[in-house]
């Protein structure tokens, strides 16, 4: 199988991307200062910080062939996917309540937006792609898809603690970087974000969860004001319509780069020549 034109899904560039630092490569002038500041025998607080941060960045270049363990473990997923068309099926962790309420209240979750914004999100969840990268988008602004000019994508989170944890998470920040500016690069848009809301469980979840409760209590003896309690705790729990929305959303925006564009697709044609060298090897070892 020929991988030389595999797509990249924007979802995966989290984990191809990880060891590549955003930022865009030294100009001529700039380099021209980071040799000066590397002989410079007394830097000051200003100059020290620009040196590290030029030091940083020239670090990055070069590095499109190296990829961490994460992202070896994605592109294989990749070679499973597109030669076979097989995924990994995890039921303990694909459908747990959190993710399962993040399939079903994806609609709430983007009226949530749509409300904090004042705008009227468009949903398109058709796929998009261009020769290296594809996507599929849950909504964005603009006249048509033609002329889109800003990529929202929507993550549902599983509980006030999980969303609060994302507040001035730089880690989390990074990691959605490369996944939005693929989105950029696939549409043409110049702004692209993610937002973390939290919106209700819906209710065929809660009556579920609740049912769980009793079935593992039906013959332990509890009382009724017990169970009462307890099923109050769980629907309290679960349900987040009093808390202002302003404050059930946790967004990380990100600004169209096209250098950093062009790293990603440098990396896709690694990924390429990755999957077909692994590939080769792979129907080599019983040869």
């Amino acid at each position: 199988m020929d991988f030389n034109k595999t797509l990249i899904s924007c979802s995966a560039l989290p984990a191809i991307m990880a060891n590549t630092k955003e930022g865009k490569p030294l100009t001529d002038k700039q380099s021209e200062e980071f040799a000066k500041l590397t002989v410079h025998p007394n830097r000051s607080k200003s100059q020290q910080e620009k040196y590290e941060k030029y030091l940083i960045r020239l670090e990055n270049e070069g590095k499109i062939d190296a990829i961490g363990a994460g992202g070896i473990s994605k592109l294989k997923d990749i070679y499973i996917k597109e030669k076979w068309h097989k995924e990994i099926i995890n039921v303990a962790k694909d459908y747990v309540p959190a993710v399962l309420n993040g399939t079903l209240s994806e609609s709430k979750s983007l009226d949530l937006v749509s409300e904090l914004d004042g705008v009227t999100y468009k949903q398109h969840k058709c796929l998009m792609k261009n020769r290296y990268l594809k996507g599929i988008l849950d909504c964005y602004l603009g006249k048509s898809l033609k002329k889109i000019e800003k990529v929202t994508d929507i993550k549902t989170a599983a509980s006030m603690q999980s969303l609060l944890s994302l507040v001035k998470d730089e880690e989390t920040k990074s990691k959605y970087y490369w996944q939005i500016m693929g989105y950029l690069a696939i549409t043409g848009a110049n702004e692209g974000e993610i937002c973390h809301c939290l919106v209700s469980y819906s209710d065929r979840i809660i009556n579920d969860e609740i049912n769980k409760f009793l079935h593992r209590t039906k013959n332990l003896g509890f009382d009724g004001e017990y169970i009462d309690a307890q099923i109050h705790r769980i629907k309290f729990n679960m349900t987040f319509d009093e808390i202002p929305i302003e404050q059930r959303v946790v967004r990380f925006k990100v600004q169209r780069d096209e250098d950093a564009i062009k790293n990603i697709y440098e990396k896709v044609k690694f990924c390429r020549k990755w999957l077909n060298n692994f590939d080769e090897l792979h129907r080599s070892m019983n040869i």
